[in-house]
């Protein structure tokens, strides 16, 4: 999320965006991380939060989170979330299947804060799996 007009213009400045799981909800066939139900992988924890402590900040306009699937498993994203400082602009970029009951579409997107983008991808030519 870019804070204001200023810092599109400035190039000095950046955006971070992590993949804490490759778990997901779909098996999308053109999916370009090998995100499924089954892929367990999880980013290193410690070794973000490492890394993370030699970031500045000033020079950083938005942090996102995405996957895999953020809705879930909201415990592990929300542990990366709390490695950034709080009034730095967050988002998360979710493939909007969530679940059918709308108390979790509810919490999910009180979670995220309001922000939240829902990527569509994909042509009618290609399925997506549950």
């Amino acid at each position: 999320m870019v804070r204001n007009s200023d810092d599109i213009k400035d190039l000095t400045k950046a955006s971070f965006s992590f993949i804490p799981s490759l778990r997901c909800n779909l098996e999308c066939p053109f999916c370009m991380y090998a995100g499924s139900p089954d892929n367990n992988l999880t980013l290193d924890y410690d070794k973000t939060a490492k890394f993370i402590k030699t970031v500045d900040w000033e020079k950083v306009v938005g942090w996102g989170l995405y996957g895999g699937e953020p809705s879930i498993d909201t415990d592990l994203y929300q542990r990366f979330f709390e490695l950034i400082p709080e009034k730095m602009s967050k988002f998360v970029i979710t493939n909007g299947a969530w679940s059918t009951d709308i108390q979790k579409h509810v919490d999910f997107l009180q979670w995220c804060g309001g922000k939240f983008h829902v990527i569509i991808s994909g042509t009618p030519d290609q399925s997506i799996s549950k």
